[in-house]
């Protein structure tokens, strides 16, 4: 007679602890990152204002690309006044209504207002 072997034993135990440890993973990734209603409305008012300050500042608005919109940080893609196309420059709100785009000037006291606002 042949012995079949079952599938249990130290290979189900390991499973079922890693299902768990892949659950409880999950759970606190979820709280982490949880934001209330109110919490998300505020930020998707911030951001959507933010965007609002930098278009007011560019010559052709309706070509302006974002990512990375974050808080008071992010950086937009635009159309020079010029025709030609700008990369991916950052940008930050340093008051209440006022935004600074960052210029190939100004790279050192840009960095830092980033550096202090962004944190990266």
């Amino acid at each position: 007679m042949k012995h079949e072997r079952s599938v249990s034993g130290p290979k189900v135990n390991f499973l079922i602890v890693l299902l768990v440890l892949v659950g409880i993973s999950f759970f606190i990734y979820c709280l982490v990152l949880y934001q209330s209603p109110a919490e998300r409305h505020d930020q998707l008012s911030i951001e959507s204002q933010l965007k609002t300050l930098v278009l007011a500042q560019l010559s052709k608005p309706e070509s302006a690309v974002f990512r990375n919109v974050r808080g008071a940080c992010g950086e937009v893609r635009y159309t020079a006044f010029n025709g030609i196309e700008v990369g991916f420059k950052r940008f930050v709100m340093i008051s209440e209504g006022h935004v600074i785009i960052e210029q190939a000037d100004s790279e050192a006291p840009f960095g830092l207002i980033w550096q202090g606002t962004c944190g990266s």
